[in-house]
């Protein structure tokens, strides 16, 4: 995506979100968010530049002047989008009213002067998208828990899963959405294995409703895998799930906790964080401790995977800037060039 995108050029980039979505239960989200990719990759040679490139989606043709790895090293570009077919179509842009942008605008304000443009940025973008964050559906080694019909992440009475390869770097805070409908409950957090170091135990607020929380815990420097674990005996030798979660945010505590206007600015945070807003479903780029590895997909098939590639335009396109950091730059350079071969 551009750097520090409007509203606007979010909600251009919904077009590449009218993709194939599938969250019947039991389905595999790889499977359909890598069909969504290969769809955003043939639609933009076939609307913007004429040209059908999906003929090396599975090999290369003697006579093409495009090869089955330069598809992929484009496909790239696409590959670190941050939806994961999901059920709630993450990510998605909240469209604030004039109430809540003034609101935006004075919290934005009053946290300018507490710290760095850097992170005032990183904090508007969650409040506006609840991004970057963990969807519940990425989670593995799961234990008396399951991916509720494929759509939420559902503990039972010490049920447990994990999060694999979490940036805890210069993390102490956890935001998340959850709903919790059984009496009482906590759940742990562990790191790197099951019974590992204990890194918080947080006590389950049981509305029954779906709700965004948060807690502290003490500073874990590095990258770990990340184990929850559910704990109700209220429940204990049933089927009854306890507690769902939908999203996880793992980033820092609001800055400025010495300042006088701390209560009513936290306050008018988590107002806005919380906020019933209409939604698009929009395109964002992984951070970069989540970036995806991109492979060549042997005859096409996507569980086949062969060479790694990085991000790239085919060869003929001698226009690429080799020095483009944004992805959108890059296709934008391609597709508006005056010396690109088919715009000649």
């Amino acid at each position: 995506m551009l750097p520090d995108a409007t509203d606007e050029e979010f909600i251009a980039t919904a077009f590449h979100r009218n993709t194939m979505t599938n969250d019947e239960g039991g389905t595999d989200n790889a499977e359909f968010r890598t069909a969504a990719v290969l769809d955003r990759v043939n639609t933009t040679w076939e609307t913007l530049m004429g040209t059908s490139f999906a003929c090396v989606q599975c090999h290369s043709h003697p006579y093409d002047p495009f090869t089955h790895e330069e598809y992929y090293k484009f496909l790239a570009f696409f590959d670190n989008s941050r939806d994961d077919d999901t059920y709630e179509d993450y990510p998605q842009l909240r469209h604030f009213n004039d109430s809540l942008n003034n609101e935006l605008k004075l919290f934005t304000g009053w946290l300018s002067n507490q710290t760095s443009v850097t992170e005032v940025k990183t904090i508007t973008k969650f409040l506006k998208s609840w991004e970057p964050s963990i969807h519940s559906l990425t989670a593995d080694q799961m234990v008396n828990s399951e991916l509720n019909d494929t759509k939420w992440l559902l503990f039972r009475d010490k049920g447990t899963a994990r999060f694999k390869s979490v940036n805890l770097q210069d993390k102490n805070q956890l935001i998340y959405r959850y709903r919790a409908g059984a009496i009482k409950g906590a759940f742990e957090i562990r790191l790197d294995k099951p019974d590992g170091p204990l890194l918080v135990t947080v006590p389950v607020d049981t509305s029954g409703r779906w709700k965004i929380s948060s807690f502290n815990f003490p500073p874990a420097l590095g990258v770990h895998d990340i184990y929850f674990r559910y704990l109700n005996p209220t429940i204990a030798g049933t089927e009854k799930g306890g507690i769902q979660f939908d999203w996880l945010h793992f980033g820092s505590q609001l800055p400025g906790k010495q300042s006088p206007e701390f209560a009513r600015q936290e306050k008018r945070f988590w107002s806005l964080l919380s906020a019933n807003t209409p939604l698009t479903p929009v395109m964002m780029e992984n951070p970069a401790d989540m970036r995806r590895s991109t492979y060549i997909f042997e005859r096409g098939n996507w569980l086949v995977a062969g060479k790694q590639v990085t991000p790239g335009v085919p060869a003929s396109f001698s226009i690429f800037p080799r020095t483009v950091i944004f992805w959108a730059f890059a296709i934008i350079v391609m597709v508006i060039s005056r010396t690109s071969p088919i715009s000649l």
